[in-house]
């Protein structure tokens, strides 16, 4: 079974997940609503010298041809935005390294040979046989870019530990806040022993470190991480029911006009959304978690590759929809 490939949880963020072998602690980062605003504040402000605004000076023909090209200039802004962030880079390319796996899979010709339709029998003779070996070479090198980004982990998740920060927020809850430093600690120690997992499968004769041993110690950690993440949207969802009923109760007494509760509310269901996306996450990454904590996970499998990767590509998707929902709002 060949090494883990980048998947990190949140790289970078207060509630998000790193997901090991693959590396990634998902995707030590978290995904809540909050860290995808300021990292959006934060990309619309990363580079001074590119003005990302829509021009407004240009001239069209037609109001079609004005709404195109307003619809390419927000494109390119939402694009830099997204680029300028490190967390969300790493999203993006984990979509990218997982269907980069998923498309070596489909592009094998003998799993079309052996169909029941004719057509696709066909179409297996047509293939190109170093399709699929071209495209897993890609994937793991996205995998590689993934775990060099990741060297920047350690820093942020000390940083969160010491300051409380993937736990801020949530006044109503101090569970809350406990929970983050669990998640800032467990990925403080899941980078470096995956930094050595990483040193040794880049430089095997230089490095004796055992990458397997390292890497299961490395997502133990990461799993601890998915743990406390899942249970913290738990309580996430609880502290917004009482922040709805609350606001609720002020708007049946007119202590809040009907447009600001209005507002509020959809707000709130915005949030618990961000929740339940956060924990299917989380879902989709523990087994992978499991996985790779074995100790002999790459010598004596637990999981076939095809369930461990396949969930790592649902995961990741989920992870970018989740992203882009919360830069939407």
């Amino acid at each position: 079974m060949t090494r883990p490939v980048a998947t990190s949880p949140s790289l970078f963020s207060s509630e998000e997940v790193a997901a090991p072998p693959d590396l990634q602690p998902t995707d030590a980062w978290e995904d809540s609503d909050e860290d995808i605003r300021d990292a959006r504040k934060d990309g619309e402000g990363c580079n001074a010298d590119v003005d990302v605004k829509p021009s407004l000076s240009l001239s069209c023909k037609s109001s079609e041809g004005a709404t195109t090209l307003g619809s390419i200039d927000s494109f390119l802004s939402s694009w830099t935005t997204w680029s300028c962030n490190a967390l969300l880079t790493d999203r993006a390319l984990s979509v990218l390294q997982w269907s980069l796996w998923l498309s070596s899979r489909l592009a094998r010709p003998e799993i079309y040979r052996r169909s029941r339709f004719r057509r696709l029998r066909q179409l297996s003779d047509r293939m190109n046989p170093e399709m699929s070996p071209g495209l897993r070479a890609m994937y793991a090198r996205i995998s590689d870019t993934r775990y060099a980004i990741r060297l920047n982990g350690l820093p942020l998740s000390l940083h969160a530990a010491r300051t409380g920060s993937w736990g801020a927020g949530w006044d109503g809850d101090p569970r809350i806040e406990k929970l983050g430093r669990v998640m800032a600690w467990s990925m403080a120690f899941y980078y470096p022993l995956e930094h050595v997992a990483y040193a040794r499968w880049v430089a095997p004769k230089w490095i004796t470190a055992d990458a397997e041993r390292y890497t299961a110690l490395s997502c133990r950690f990461w799993a601890v991480y998915i743990w406390a993440d899942w249970a913290s949207s738990i309580l996430k969802l609880k502290e917004l029911g009482r922040r709805k009923a609350k606001l609720e109760e002020e708007e049946r007494n007119g202590h809040i006009m009907v447009e600001e509760a209005t507002d509020k509310k959809k707000e709130i269901d915005q949030a618990v959304k961000q929740q339940w996306l956060h924990m299917a996450r989380c879902a989709l990454f523990a087994l992978p978690a499991i996985h790779w904590s074995l100790p002999k996970w790459e010598k004596d499998p637990w999981l076939s590759e095809n369930v461990v990767n396949g969930l790592m590509f649902a995961g990741s998707i989920t992870n970018f929809y989740q992203s882009i929902c919360a830069q939407r709002t």
